[in-house]
Parts: C-alpha cells; structure tokens; sequence
C-alpha cells in the first residue's frame, strides 16, 4: 500500500468559525502534492484520466469555503498552473512553493481575511483542550494484529484511525495499493475490520450495528487502486455508552491485584466476572435481539439493551473476559464455534477464550463455568446447600477453565462436582459436552469465521489448569 490521506469537514475550525491555518496548510500542501503526483501518472498512461478530473480531486480535498482560483491554482477551463504542470511548462515544486500559492495567501483564505490583517495560525484552544483530555489507547495485546502480515497490518491500521476519528463529520481515509495486491486482498477487507474488532471487545458499539458501519470506495486504474474508506454516523448517545463501559470497567479492575502472577490475576478476573454476571435468558431466546447489548462486553460490565444491570449471553461473557485479561497485559482472544451435548442433540452457536501463561494456550469457557443459581430452578435451601458445600461449587464453577482443546472438544463428567445436600438426590450439574469451532456452513457469517479460526491456536498448556 501507498500514501494514505484523511479528511473531515469539520475538525480544523477555530472557535470562531475560521479554519486552523498551520494543520489546514500542511493538509492541503500534503494533499495537492498526493493528488497532483497520482494524477500526473495517470495522465501520462491513461488518457481517461484528465485535467478535470485533477481539478475535481484537488477542489474535493480543500475544506469547505477554500477554492482552487482563491489560491492562485487556476480553475476548471484549463488556465491554471495545475495545467502548466501537466504540460511539463513548470515544476511541481515550482506550483506548490511559487506558482502563486504563498504562505500569506493561505494563511488569509483560511482564516476568511482576503488579505486584510494576519489570521490566527495555531490550534484553537478548544481543540488543544479536547486534545490534552482525551485518554490514549492502551497498548493491549491485539492477538489477530500481532499475527497479520504487513498488507493486512496497514488495513487494521486504517480502521483503528476510523475509530479514533469517529466523530469527525466526513472523516475519510484514501489509500492506494498496486492492482495485484488488492486482487489479494479483494475478500479480505472486511474479514480484517471483524478481526479487529474481536481484538478490541471495548469497540462494543460497533457490534451492534445490523449492517458493518464501515464504507469502502474503490475506484480502479490501470496501474493502482485507490481506496476510500469512512464510516457511517455513530448513533445517537453511542459517547454515553462508552463512558459507561469505561467508568464501569475502571471500577471492576480497581481491586484486582496486578502485582500477582498472570495465573493468579486471571483467576481473580474469572471468578469476580461470574460472580457479578447474569445469563441473559432473554437475548438468548430472542433471535430478534440480535443487536442487543446483552451479546457484548458491555451486557456484562453495564446492562443489556433491555436495561438488566450485567447480563449477557456467552459472547458478553467471553468478550468481558478477554477485555479485563488484554487490559492486564494477558494475551486473551474469543473462539467461536458449537457447544452443547451431542447425546442430547442440544448444540448451539457458542463463544469462549483463549488465553496465553507462560508460553502456552489454555482454554476457558467462564460462561458455563458460572452456575448461575436462580430461585425459579431451585429452592433457596438447595442453593444455600450448593453455596455451603466450597469444594464442590469451586470445581464446579472451574470445570472449563484453563483446560487443552482435547478437553473442551470432548469433556468429561468430573467426579468432584457432585453435591450432596441433605433432603436432595445427589446432583451433579455438569453434563457430557463438546465445544467445536466449527459452524454450519450456510450460516452467513461463515466466511467471517473461516478467515478468524483458522489463524487461532490450539491449545495444549496443562500447568495451569485449575486445582483448587
């Protein structure tokens, strides 16, 4: 891939309504050079390719109220230095440093003085302001990034700025790349924006949408592609949410001791996540409800769409846990694929992770791992026996944690997770089970699925499996 351009309409305006005059100059000087040195190749090979179409990028990639005549850059009948250049008449250099474009002249067409007076050439306070108090990204591990070749790296890259400039009315990114890379990668595009999204379970909002938020333009030329790249408007209150979801997270890890081993803090994350989730019954039996919250991390740490503080259906749970163990520095991804008892038939989509100590793979499934004891299946005296006998709840709540695929793709009964509560038969509420990452094929994310499963690990670690 090529030279990469952004855009936006609005996010170089002072407070006063005049444009920012030092980032506007660098834009456009950055942006005439790309589009005059992309369109000068073109022009010599492709004949389609012509001066309107120069001027018609060029005048596209200045913000709104800055024209081509008002910087001395002629206009669309031809009589411009733009012209002059592709006659090989001048130089490129000669254009954008002398050819009638001085720094005055910006300087006064974006801050709307024609020449009359000097115009405030640094960042508005407000936007400096926004700028200082805008918390960074953390640097969490980012399983499908780490193992994505450069081409696909480039890709993510444009999507995570997508993401940071949400906001921005307009914003647009345009890359170019060689016609046999983007044949390449021609399927792959949107596969790499879901990777990245299974990288990042706080990018919650963007799992909601029906459609992928994300627009890609490609416009094909003889001897390139170009690509432009946007997102559709967040909706409404999208901010609110995000606040929540951090606020809520902060609290959650706030008494989470990171100074223990990684075991040791994921077992803190495990345990302290079942033990404030809900199974959302509702989203789960509601196809309906496809988009509800309840599916996300933020089902867990906040509410699902219905308003239930902390219930989720397995991809909360597992996106939750993901979430808080990358957030500590513990390499975690979700598996996706069918669970359930193949005796029974009772089978069904299902998500669990993956988590990375010392080295090696381990799996866990902190879904099934919650009992989730509810009154409308069991006495109060039955539950209080459950939550009475230690042993046998902690082996019960740990059935699936840190365990090899083998054992997930074909678990056992475990002889420890019977109780035996007086006045009740003995009950033993783990079941023969099989978690496969497989899916129907016809099922229309099968695609999706494909590219992601097939770069996960298989899992193998035994030492830290849980113990009591």
């Amino acid at each position: 891939m090529a030279k990469r351009n952004v855009r936006g309409n609005n996010g170089m305006h002072n407070e006063d309504g005049s444009y920012d005059a030092l980032l506007v100059t660098i834009v456009i000087i950055v942006s005439i050079i790309s589009i005059f040195t992309y369109f000068y190749k073109c022009i010599r090979k492709d004949e389609t390719a012509n001066y309107a179409q120069l001027y018609q990028a060029l005048q596209e990639k200045l913000p709104e109220g800055i024209n081509l005549p008002s910087l001395g850059l002629g206009d669309e009948s031809g009589n411009s230095t733009i012209q002059n250049v592709l006659n090989g008449n001048t130089s490129l250099e000669d254009t954008i440093g002398g050819g009638g474009v001085t720094e005055e002249q910006l300087d006064d067409n974006l801050n709307g003085t024609s020449g009359e007076g000097s115009g405030n050439g640094s960042v508005s306070e407000a936007s400096a302001e926004e700028d200082e108090n805008r918390p960074p990204r953390e640097q969490n591990y980012s399983y499908f990034y780490d193992n994505f070749g450069e081409s696909e790296r480039e890709i993510y890259d444009v999507y995570m700025d997508l993401v940071d400039n949400k906001d921005v009315p307009g914003y647009m990114v345009t890359d170019e790349m060689s016609v046999d890379e983007y044949y390449e990668l021609e399927g792959d595009f949107y596969c790499i924006y879901y990777a990245m999204l299974h990288d990042h379970p706080e990018f919650f909002y963007l799992r909601t949408d029906e459609l992928p938020r994300l627009d890609i333009s490609v416009l094909q030329y003889p001897d390139m592609v170009v690509l432009e790249y946007s997102f559709e408007p967040a909706p409404a209150g999208e901010n609110r949410l995000i606040d929540k979801f951090e606020r809520a997270a902060d609290e959650f890890m706030s008494d989470i001791d990171l100074d223990r081993s990684d075991y040791e803090i994921e077992l803190q994350i495990h345990d302290k996540l079942i033990e404030m989730a809900t199974y959302d019954d509702y989203v789960y039996e509601n196809d309906d409800a496809g988009v509800d919250l309840g599916r996300t991390a933020y089902g867990i740490l906040v509410e699902d769409s219905n308003g239930t503080d902390n219930a989720a259906v397995c991809s909360g749970y597992a996106q939750a846990f993901q979430y808080f163990l990358t957030r500590a520095g513990i390499p975690c991804v979700c598996v996706q694929g069918n669970a359930g008892s193949p005796q029974t038939g009772d089978m069904g989509p299902h998500e669990w992770n993956l988590v990375m100590l010392d080295g090696e793979w381990y799996e866990v499934d902190s879904t099934w791992n919650d009992l989730d004891l509810s009154t409308d299946d069991h006495s109060q005296d039955f539950i209080d026996g459950v939550l009475a006998s230690r042993d046998e709840y902690e082996a019960s709540t740990h059935v699936w944690f840190n365990r090899t695929t083998d054992y997930m793709t074909n678990t056992p009964v475990p002889d420890d997770t019977v109780f035996t509560i007086e006045g009740y038969m003995d009950w033993n509420p783990i079941t023969p089970s099989v978690h496969l990452r497989e899916i129907d094929p016809s099922d229309g994310d099968a695609t999706v699925f494909d590219y992601l499963e097939s770069r996960l690990p298989y899992a193998y670690g035994t030492e830290y499996a849980f113990r009591g």
